[in-house]
């Protein structure tokens, strides 16, 4: 659950920190006060886009921290320890936004990215805004809350996912191979002609820099060659190597005079022999470097022609022999494509018939959750005032041309408020009361089976009065029983069940 939430500089609130209870939190304030603006403050640290509007005017940065407990969550420690943070009772999220659109967000001290923060957040935190609303009448989304009650059917959908994909790339394939002789045959003429020339080319991996590296010599030659020639000239000098010789040959007629002497001595005699030994290699350095200019353009051209090979085939040689390998495999098929259209066509009945039958076993597991769904929808909608109301989620099998990756079915809410009326789609008969409603019990039903811990509310109570609101009052109490509510409200029915109240104003 959320223990505390930290603000600074977010919009209106130069700084604010609000510590939680465990149950039931009420913001309450005049429209304006500033309550939308500590939701957007909820959105950002649990992952949303980045908005620098909400930067306070005249700052340079706005800065929100939450910290959650978590001692009772193994998955979300699991987690954690997947990333390399090690936390046994509290998580700190914190998100920095900077009005040069710089961004810093951390996970318990760690650098992390937001796909990082979301697969957390995701597990332990919940926003219903008015927005969801809008989604509940796409039957994509209705789909999706289906699969959250629907247990086990996650595992066939990420098998029906796969064969999806492959499906749809086989059809490619069979697309490519189908088309008409003249095109095959087009097709087959340029990557003949690619190959050819990719063959020519001669393309060795490492050549690229070996000839690199070459040319940069040749291009140095004229400094190359000065340095060891001064090299040698100042070793062999006078002034150099002969006066050290002279100095050796000086302190060789005292050396056994003293034992400092011929300490010496010996120093003496290795620097000269030293001396001489890099006078050898320096004059071998020089009657090595060779110059001919027909091999340096040689090189040039080479390296000139590789990259003009990679403009066309690759980044890089690498790249280029990749593309190579590709390019013979595609032309093979092509060369060959009633055999591989006979292939691609018994992959394509295989994976059709794997399709029909997972998308079955989907189409099973959501009926029967789905009823059991629509049982539960209508008890919480009976809890809440709507004694009447009838629900259920109608299902149309998709024709195979038409499925999508979610499976073969299209699901549609149809709801009916009041007796004696028909279902009809819920997008198109529901009251924004009952939406509130309605958008209440599910999101109590699917955060018990995801184990949210947390669920923020911002004007569920949109559209409804009287009895009505003392009955979601206690539906926001029950809820609160097992997990920690944070409700946005206007209504003194729910203020009044508030376990903490918070009251949202703003001064000039």
């Amino acid at each position: 659950m959320l223990r505390t939430i930290v603000l600074k500089n977010i919009a209106l609130i130069e700084y604010g920190e609000i510590e939680f209870c465990k149950g039931l939190n009420i913001f309450s304030g005049e429209t304006g006060a500033g309550k939308s603006i500590i939701v957007d403050a909820f959105n950002f640290m649990l992952g949303a886009k980045a908005d620098k509007n909400l930067i306070r005017h005249g700052e340079k940065e706005a800065y929100v921290e939450g910290v959650f407990e978590i001692s009772h969550r193994s998955d979300i420690k699991l987690t954690l320890a997947d990333m390399g943070i090690n936390e046994d009772e509290i998580l700190i999220i914190s998100r920095k936004m900077q009005i040069d659109g710089r961004n810093e967000l951390r996970i318990c001290g760690k650098i992390a990215t937001v796909s990082m923060l979301k697969s957390i957040t995701s597990k332990i935190f919940d926003v219903h805004g008015q927005s969801e609303h809008f989604a509940l009448s796409k039957p994509s989304y209705q789909g999706e809350l289906v699969d959250k009650v629907a247990k086990g059917v996650d595992i066939h959908l990420k098998k029906f996912s796969e064969l999806y994909k492959e499906y749809k790339n086989l059809n490619l394939q069979m697309t490519e191979f189908s088309s008409n002789k003249e095109e095959r045959a087009r097709q087959i003429d340029v990557y003949k002609f690619q190959l050819e020339e990719i063959e020519n080319a001669a393309l060795v991996e490492g050549e690229e820099e070996h000839l690199s590296e070459k040319f940069k010599f040749f291009s140095s030659s004229e400094k190359i060659v000065k340095a060891l020639s001064e090299s040698a000239e100042k070793i062999s000098s006078t002034s150099s190597l002969g006066a050290m010789k002279e100095v050796q040959f000086a302190m060789s007629t005292i050396a056994k005079f003293k034992d400092e002497y011929q300490v010496t001595y010996e120093k003496i005699k290795n620097t000269v022999s030293e001396l001489e030994d890099i006078y050898e290699e320096v004059t071998d350095f020089l009657s090595e470097v060779e110059f001919d200019e027909r091999e340096v353009d040689a090189v040039a051209s080479r390296l000139d022609f590789i990259k003009k090979i990679k403009k066309k085939y690759g980044n890089s040689v690498e790249e280029v022999l990749i593309y190579q390998n590709e390019t013979t495999e595609k032309l093979s098929r092509l060369e060959n494509a009633e055999i591989y259209l006979e292939k691609i066509e018994k992959e394509m009945k295989s994976v059709k018939e794997n399709i029909l039958n997972v998308g079955q076993k989907i189409s099973e597991i959501r009926k029967e959750k789905s009823a059991t769904l629509a049982k539960n929808i209508e008890k919480e909608l009976f809890e809440v005032g709507m004694e009447n109301a009838r629900f259920e989620v109608k299902f149309e099998k998709l024709d195979f041309e038409n499925m999508t990756e979610k499976g073969l079915d299209k699901m549609e809410y149809m709801f009916s408020a009041n007796l004696g009326e028909d279902l009809k789609p819920l997008s198109t008969i529901i009251s924004g009361g009952e939406m509130s409603r309605f958008m209440l019990g599910m999101k109590n039903i699917t955060a018990s089976i995801e184990k949210i811990d947390s669920m923020l509310f911002d004007e569920i109570d949109s559209g409804i009065s009287g009895a009505v609101a003392h009955l979601v009052s206690e539906k926001f109490i029950n809820i609160s029983k097992k997990h920690q509510v944070i409700a946005i409200s206007h209504l003194p029915q729910i203020c009044a069940s508030g376990e903490e109240n918070f009251y949202i104003y703003k001064e000039t």
